[in-house]
């Protein structure tokens, strides 16, 4: 349990099950990331040495923000983002460091991708693995496979908000002829850019972009921890128990250089 390398957040793009055939004994696989697990993660477990982040929590729960990722950074962490919240969040802060792979990144890149409702899906688990609505670049990717994908379609489809949009919403939305290929053709771009990347090592991806260094401290409601906890100290040692049950490796020397970090 001591070995791990590589944290991998992920679930409802790619099942840990399904996955788990393409990952190594050292990594470690985590569910979607939120605020503050980045910084958990590397508390409770000092040896990672890569960050693959796919999938993310937000709307009415608090994300994973810049700063947390910025913070991993600085302290030599690499961290790739691909697929879903993690290839919006390589795209933003490709500049600063954080690697980004696969089309979903690209199309960010390129420009083809302007907002976070296009990788944005509301899903909950099931008996089946999840329950989900469907995701905008998968849709584009098998209308562009249907060379379908005209900017009428494209915007009349980004209209309907992403937690409604299910086949029956589109089926609403789409001429009869078009919603039989969509689905009948559909292509989960997603997930096809986690499995392209497991299934081939890209550990050693590399930035072509400089890197713009950044400060190193991290965002925490200083304030509100201080008045929950006698110390920065106590605060970071009660929110490890956060985390999937992981060995604590953080010595109080550590805890100290994090508590000197935030804002």
């Amino acid at each position: 349990m001591n070995n791990k390398k590589r944290a991998i957040f992920v679930d409802s793009t790619i099942s840990h099950d399904e996955l788990s055939e393409y990952i190594q004994d050292s990594d470690l696989l985590l569910p979607a990331v939120r605020r503050g697990d980045l910084i958990r993660i590397l508390l409770k477990h000092q040896n990672i040495e890569i960050i693959v982040i796919v999938d993310g929590v937000f709307d009415q729960q608090a994300s994973v923000t810049h700063k947390e990722i910025l913070w991993a950074l600085e302290q030599g962490i690499k961290v790739i983002g691909l697929s879903s919240i993690g290839a919006l969040r390589a795209y933003e802060l490709r500049d600063y460091g954080m690697l980004g792979y696969g089309k979903v990144f690209e199309d960010y890149l390129s420009g083809v991708l302007d907002g976070d409702d296009e990788v944005a899906i509301s899903y909950f688990p099931s008996t089946h693995g999840f329950d989900k609505t469907i995701a905008m670049v998968n849709i584009r990717a098998t209308l562009e496979k249907l060379h379908l994908c005209d900017n009428d379609l494209i915007c009349k489809l980004r209209k309907i908000h992403f937690k409604n949009r299910n086949w029956l919403t589109l089926k609403a939305a789409v001429p009869e002829v078009i919603f039989v290929q969509l689905k009948a053709h559909y292509i989960d771009q997603k997930k096809k850019d986690v499995l392209l990347y497991f299934q081939t090592n890209h550990q050693s991806i590399k930035s072509e972009i400089p890197i713009m260094h950044s400060s190193k401290n991290i965002y925490i409601i200083k304030d509100l921890a201080n008045k929950m906890h006698p110390t920065l100290i106590d605060y970071l040692e009660k929110n490890l128990q956060r985390m999937p049950s992981i060995p604590i490796q953080s010595s109080t020397p550590f805890l100290e250089k994090i508590a000197h970090d935030i804002v």
